[in-house]
């Protein structure tokens, strides 16, 4: 079905709907909100063997992830969702399990380790649903790998009993095996669950094992749209994924905003945002991880909530989301982190309380976001907000603060105009130019000096007479 049908259909649907108005007096029903744990960037080095939790610069050792899953149920011992955004593994884990553990094939390990994380959930929440998406450091064969065969099916064999909890997903173990990508059915009434494999979108990414991509990214794409047109009437979806649509602000920023670095390819980052962005297809919010830093998207008016990492390998704090739901979408949003330097789990205030909204929707954000840009105050408050709270790497939200602030809107090619990136793209090689043409005008005078002939020999060489 064409773009252009389902909106035509999506049109009629709603005239249908307003023709079959409640009755005068009566007021629609109030939408039960639940309790979602969002989490992401768990990337758990099972070698790590010390007592207590890994601090700033490392991967979550398995302490760190014991206290993790201790606090998830301190905030909410029974909550309707935990939804894990992708990279469990630590970073270059192959390289890990070959040095830790040479006995055996970095396959094996892979699913040693992805089996006790799935034990370790399923002991915390033994009735609770799940929804999880591969990462890019979730692979033997090493990141932004994706393995076919064996290891995709086990995977799937390992997570389908907390999925699949109560018949949400009967397809995924098939599908996931097959895709990274599966639809759910939610406990909210009106909303289901469409996860989808970002990281074949993503321009790192480097195929199979033996580096064949096979159109992964065209594979994932078209499944993605066959399912948003079969969306049913009345329900919503709720988008989940490791990699989000748009930029890096973080490598953008590393490159003092040379570069505008992307996080998908172009035209896989373009067809992901529409179809995020498309009214037709019915997205409530989208959920991500991957950039260890929490933070709120736009596409269009549909919200992306951006979870932090447990990993404090960048600077942050370990942390996780408490996301408030109902059937429109996201009521807020609490922090839950690790606080590194006191060794403690703390709770931020909700985000409605911190912002002053009443909920995460397109118009609350935008919103905050164009107060984001006229207060260094609430630039500060979220920065630190971002890293949950402590970081000894560069402010985000500092001298560079368009890069970050335009990374939540402009998720097509309007970022780099908005963030100034052209304008320094220009200037670096307006200033290479400069140099060359300047050494290039220095080794010619060299050259001129070194053959320039000495004082009074009259420019010329006599030769003696023939005699």
């Amino acid at each position: 079905m064409t773009r252009a049908r389902r909106a035509l259909l999506a049109a009629i649907l709603t005239l249908g709907l307003l023709g079959s108005h409640r009755a005068p007096g009566t007021r629609a029903p109030q939408a039960a909100v639940q309790t979602w744990l969002l989490v992401s960037d768990l990337h758990l080095d099972p070698y790590a063997r010390a007592r207590l939790p890994s601090s700033y610069g490392a991967d979550a050792n398995p302490a760190l992830f014991t206290s993790t899953l201790a606090a998830m149920r301190r905030a909410d011992p029974d909550p309707a969702v935990v939804a894990i955004a992708g990279d469990l593994f630590a970073h270059h884990f192959e390289r890990l399990a070959r040095e830790r553990a040479p006995h055996a094939s970095a396959r094996v390990e892979a699913e040693r380790t992805m089996s006790a994380i799935a034990g370790a959930f399923a002991r915390a929440f033994p009735h609770v649903q799940f929804a999880l998406v591969p990462g890019n450091n979730d692979d033997p064969c090493g990141d932004y790998r994706r393995s076919q065969g064996k290891y995709a099916a086990a995977v799937a064999r390992i997570w389908a009993p907390l999925v699949d909890r109560g018949g949400a997903a009967p397809r995924f173990a098939r599908d996931y095996a097959a895709l990274g990508a599966y639809v759910a059915r939610l406990p909210q009434p009106g909303l289901r669950l469409v996860a989808v494999d970002s990281v074949v979108l993503a321009w790192r990414f480097a195929g199979d094992c033996r580096g064949e991509r096979r159109a992964g990214g065209h594979r994932q794409l078209a499944w993605l749209d066959r399912t948003l047109a079969a969306t049913p009437v009345g329900v919503h979806n709720v988008l989940l994924m490791h990699v989000p649509p748009g930029y890096d602000a973080f490598a953008t920023e590393l490159t003092r905003g040379v570069h505008a670095w992307p996080l998908l390819r172009r035209r896989a980052n373009r067809a992901l945002r529409a179809a995020i962005a498309l009214p037709t297809d019915r997205v409530a919010f989208a959920l991500a991880g991957h950039t260890h830093r929490f933070d709120l998207r736009l596409a269009g008016d549909v919200p992306i909530l951006i979870a932090g990492a447990i990993s404090p390998i960048y600077g942050n704090n370990p942390n996780f989301a408490v996301v408030r739901v109902d059937t429109r979408g996201i009521v807020d949003v609490t922090l839950h982190a690790y606080d590194e330097r006191r060794r403690g789990w703390f709770a931020a205030r909700s985000f409605d309380r911190a912002w002053n909204v009443t909920r995460l929707d397109g118009a609350s954000l935008r919103v905050v976001h164009r107060r984001l840009a006229r207060s260094a105050a609430m630039r500060r408050r979220w920065d630190r907000q971002s890293s949950a709270w402590a970081s000894p790497l560069p402010r985000l939200w500092g001298a560079q603060w368009r890069v970050a602030w335009c990374a939540q809107t402009h998720l097509r090619h309007g970022f780099a105009r908005c963030a100034g990136t052209t304008a320094r793209r220009r200037w670096l090689i307006t200033t290479l130019l400069l140099a060359a043409v300047a050494a290039v005008a220095a080794l010619s005078l060299i050259r001129r000096r070194r053959h320039k002939p000495a004082p009074g020999d009259g420019g010329a060489t006599r030769e003696a007479p023939i005699r």
